[in-house]
């Protein structure tokens, strides 16, 4: 989306921020269609159009498919799979999420289906060597390998003023590092890292915050009972010279009948 915004109508999306922070709005074609659908027709979101394709499905086609559908059943309904799929990715190339079973349902999210011949590789990973071709590629301007130095070290506050949580998690820095190092998968842990300890803190502040009301609570309440003691002094004090007399007198009349 900000990258839309930036190239249509030149207004650059403030970090942290929302394309309506700059006047814009982006919907998809899904959602527009969604919409549609639900407008006009009264129908709810119950499907949506999911690409199957890649070198190991026997016909790659775009469906539609109900939610819920489990990708088997896509995958059967295009032909099944071809005797070269080793490795099932569900999202796309890109940003897409490797599966290990078709046994799982398709969701509003499931824009792709991806089956390879070949698993990726994974080599091994060499120490960066500053090249500086992550940060060129990066659609975000954003300089992967300090990001990369600050994950590594967990240094939550250079990662924010990095603009870690602008990341979308494209993948482009993956493909072009020489080394070899997973930038993105680095980047992922590291937001869920923040998000994690983001949560910790808001815990601790409703924490606080309750200890605060509780103590605040029993301090009312030993104030209300304080002032409610000195009351009953008082009305003690004030009735004691009354009490006092109708004592002696009661005692007079004993002694009198006596």
């Amino acid at each position: 989306e900000d990258q839309l915004v930036q190239l249509v109508a030149n207004r650059e999306v403030p970090s942290g921020g929302l394309p309506t922070d700059v006047g814009c709005l982006v919907q998809n074609v899904g959602t527009a269609a969604a919409i549609f659908d639900w407008i006009v027709s009264n129908e709810p979101l119950v499907s949506r159009v999911t690409t199957v394709t890649g070198d190991g499905i026997a016909r790659p086609m775009n469906v539609r498919v109900r939610l819920g559908t489990t990708i088997a059943d896509v995958v059967n309904f295009v032909g099944g799979y071809t005797e070269r799929a080793q490795h099932l990715i569900v999202g796309g190339p890109m940003t897409g999420k490797s599966i290990t079973t078709d046994r799982v349902p398709v969701v509003k999210a499931t824009n792709c289906i991806l089956a390879l011949s070949v698993h990726p590789s994974v080599a091994e990973e060499m120490p960066c060597i500053r090249c500086g071709d992550c940060a060129a590629v990066c659609p975000i301007q954003l300089l992967p390998q300090q990001l990369f130095w600050y994950a590594c070290a967990d240094d939550e506050d250079r990662l924010r003023k990095q603009g870690l949580t602008d990341c979308i998690e494209c993948g482009c820095c993956d493909l072009v590092c020489p080394s070899r190092i997973s930038l993105t998968a680095n980047f992922r842990i590291a937001k869920a890292r923040i998000r994690e300890m983001a949560d910790e803190k808001a815990r601790a502040e409703r924490a606080r915050a309750r200890f605060e009301a509780r103590t605040e609570r029993i301090e009312r309440d030993r104030l209300a009972r304080e002032e409610e003691l000195a009351r009953q002094k008082e009305q003690a004090k004030l009735a004691g010279p009354a009490a006092i007399a109708e004592i002696l007198k009661r005692r007079q009349r004993t002694d009198k009948d006596d």
